[in-house]
């Protein structure tokens, strides 16, 4: 499932589980969790159909089945990964009631000590993630409360809201050249304000919160990068020289354009199109204008993909 679709269909359960039988349900939650964080973490996803394919470096693996749809089986956790520097269990539970970590609690507690030992991670770099539509108070105080029940074993247990989740596809989504140690901030922020809130609804809220300051923090860095490379990716296989201002009409027209200006909080100006342009070598000034208006020509896709090798070899040469 696309990264549109998935953060549609996150949002929207009801309506995407009643295109499927009810006994499918459990199974689709677990898929559907799976491939958000495949999207969010820029990891392929593995269902157990297909664990003989998995290569050695990154990966989320589903315990459960595409064809014919299954749920993870008893005596695994629904999702594990492994992500660069840190790795990853999850349970994905529809469950919305009180028993809604009953038994999962101190099963997971087993598959992550399974997992940190089978890996060798250090338990710093990794994490349980509660993945439900909806958190129950009973959960989060269990959740809240893990640290006093093992004070001498690290358990980072990271409560995520299918709103959380689709949240942070969002940002994925507009913020496309984003870093994985980024994505690896918010796990950790979300963890520390399990432990500082006070009542689940204060948690939630902090949450929300965080989550914005942390989509300010990424687009100040990546603002510009994210814009330059969305306005060449969308002028691909059409003019090479075009005048800013007939760039500008272009783009405000542009439905991707529109939702990214919407999403970093900034009106399209030819001014911003052109320094997102320039800085980061998408395109270059022309040196030729009419009526004062500012040309610029865009750089051929295949001096972009060959710029970092071009770097590399240069760098390889100073050594």
């Amino acid at each position: 499932m696309d990264i549109v679709n998935c953060k549609r269909n996150l949002g929207d359960l009801d309506q995407y589980f009643s295109q499927y039988h009810q006994n499918l349900h459990s199974a689709l939650f677990e898929k559907i969790s799976s491939e958000s964080l495949g999207h969010i973490l820029d990891l392929p996803v593995f269902s157990r159909s297909y664990f003989g394919t998995i290569p050695t470096n990154d990966y989320i693996r589903w315990f459960g089945k595409d064809t014919p749809i299954e749920k993870s089986p008893a005596g695994h956790p629904d999702i594990n990964g492994r992500c660069y520097n840190f790795g990853f269990i999850a349970e994905a539970t529809r469950k919305t009631d009180e028993n809604q970590c009953a038994q999962e609690y101190a099963s997971n507690i087993t598959h992550f000590r399974e997992f940190i030992a089978r890996n060798q991670i250090n338990p710093r770099d990794a994490y349980i993630l509660f993945i439900t539509p909806k958190l129950h108070n009973f959960t989060y105080i269990t959740l809240k409360n893990s640290r006093r029940d093992h004070p001498t074993e690290l358990y980072q247990i990271i409560p995520i809201e299918t709103s959380t989740l689709t949240a942070i596809l969002e940002i994925k989504m507009m913020a496309f050249t984003i870093m994985r140690v980024d994505l690896r901030m918010i796990f950790n922020t979300i963890y520390s304000e399990l432990y500082e809130s006070t009542s689940l609804e204060n948690f939630r809220r902090r949450v929300i919160n965080k989550i914005k300051e942390w989509k300010n923090d990424v687009l100040k860095c990546e603002k510009n990068a994210c814009f330059g490379l969305l306005v060449y990716d969308l002028m691909q296989n059409q003019e090479r020289e075009l005048d800013i201002t007939e760039l500008e009409i272009r783009m405000k027209h542009k439905r991707k354009i529109q939702q990214f200006s919407k999403f970093a909080e900034c009106d399209i100006t030819d001014t911003w199109i052109l320094d997102a342009l320039l800085t980061n070598g998408f395109a270059r000034k022309t040196g030729r204008s009419f009526g004062n208006v500012e040309r610029v020509e865009f750089v051929p896709n295949q001096d972009i993909n060959n710029r970092f090798e071009r770097y590399k070899l240069k760098l390889e040469s100073l050594a």
